[in-house]
């Protein structure tokens, strides 16, 4: 019996990440009569610590090796499962919109296969980082949004723009920036958007003042212009 419940919070620890919080692991409902007496098992055997973490308690297993091992043993289909329990628990302990976890809720529901969620998910998860100037970040979860976009629309559209000019530009990186913004050119034409086709421009206008090209800044703007006149 011990074995087994450790077996079991094992498995949903290592679906959670190298850390979990016990509010969300008593969530789960094939864990949460188990859950206390398992966790101090397996601190006992010295497999996870404890810490607090904004007043909750979280458990972190002690060697990443463990938790790898844990997660590899799961068979595809019942990962996809697990992962999906995981996401809803998180929604019902932690909310569905707050900011603080959309990317942990995002990779949870890209792992259970719900594309649609996890595309939200990082997306609301990349403008927080990016708001919070923290650029790193913000570009990991905008490039994961962007990943799960199979044609383009104008909602990942806008992401690519927010991607070189909220993320990109601000770093400097100047030709990363041009060849999203290209891209964001290239894809609302696609789509037939006018108004995405011109920010566009303008952005690449401003890319190529930056780096001392007036001429074609100027060119840019024109044509963004031309396109936003009535």
């Amino acid at each position: 019996m011990e074995h087994r419940r450790c077996s079991v919070v094992t498995t949903y620890g290592a679906v959670i990440g190298r850390s979990f919080l016990f509010d969300l692991l008593s969530e789960l409902e094939e864990v949460r009569r188990v859950a206390r007496r398992a966790v101090l098992d397996l601190e006992v055997r010295e497999l996870v610590f404890e810490k607090v973490r904004e007043r909750r308690l979280e458990y972190i297993f002690k060697h990443a090796l463990t938790r790898d091992v844990a997660y590899a043993s799961i068979l595809g289909g019942r990962r996809k499962a697990l992962h999906r329990r995981v996401a809803d628990a998180i929604e019902r302990v932690l909310g569905d919109k707050g900011v603080a976890h959309q990317a942990l809720l995002a990779h949870h529901r890209e792992a259970a296969g719900e594309t649609e969620k996890a595309r939200a998910c990082y997306l609301r998860a990349a403008s927080h980082a990016a708001s919070r100037y923290a650029h790193e970040e913000a570009e990991r979860l905008y490039r994961s949004y962007l990943a799960l976009v199979d044609e383009p629309t104008m909602e990942s559209i806008r992401a690519r723009s927010d991607l070189g000019s909220l993320v990109l530009q601000p770093q400097g990186r100047m030709a990363d920036a041009l060849a999203e913004h290209e891209r964001e050119r290239e894809e609302a034409e696609r789509i037939g958007s006018k108004p995405l086709v011109a920010d566009a421009l303008l952005h690449l206008g401003t890319i190529h003042g930056r780096t001392g090209d007036v001429a074609e800044a100027r060119a840019l703007y024109e044509r963004a212009l031309a396109i936003a006149r009535p």
